[in-house]
């Protein structure tokens, strides 16, 4: 396990990696589309909007990561298809800017649920193991009065049956 300094190194480095992945992924993305052809741009920006809706299992633990993925690799294909100036390109771009908040939303819920989720189980495990430390004081609890009962038992009569036989002797 890291150090404690250290995972916050990590996440930096992780999401600087990650980063990088965005960026190639949607500035490579503008290198692919084909001139005059807007099904196939479409569908190199909609393939990249899968890999993002993708990632959010991958990277939306850690969303300063998922959000250094998500803008880089979605946003050049936006401006790239704003500055064409056609209908279909504007109309692409306008979805798009209705996509981008949605997928970070989901990110973000993502996130928070795993989060929650976690921090249940380490609720869960903490209740269990108090759970079985009441058991086990339980257990000791009988015990004890299981072993009380039957020494007291044996000593709670006799003087009952000495009164017995003083009761008897004075009749």
């Amino acid at each position: 396990a890291p150090a404690a300094g250290e995972s916050e190194r990590w996440a930096r480095w992780f999401t600087m990696g990650v980063l990088v992945g965005g960026v190639l992924w949607g500035g490579g993305a503008l290198f692919l589309v084909a001139p005059d052809r807007f099904d196939l741009q479409l569908l190199i920006f909609l393939m990249i909007t899968a890999i993002v809706y993708a990632s959010i299992s991958s990277f939306g633990g850690w969303l300063p990561a998922f959000y250094a993925f998500l803008f880089p690799a979605l946003v050049p294909g936006v401006i790239w298809s704003l500055s064409q100036g056609s209908s279909e390109h504007f109309a692409y771009s306008a979805l798009a800017a209705i996509w981008i908040p949605a997928i970070a939303m989901l990110g973000f819920r993502y996130s928070r649920n795993l989060e929650r989720s976690i921090a249940l189980g380490y609720e869960n495990a903490a209740l269990a193991e108090d759970a079985r430390r009441q058991k086990a004081a339980a257990e000791e609890a009988n015990a004890t009065k299981s072993r009380f009962l039957a020494s007291g038992g044996h000593d709670l009569p006799q003087p009952g049956h000495a009164l017995g036989l003083v009761a008897g002797a004075l009749h």
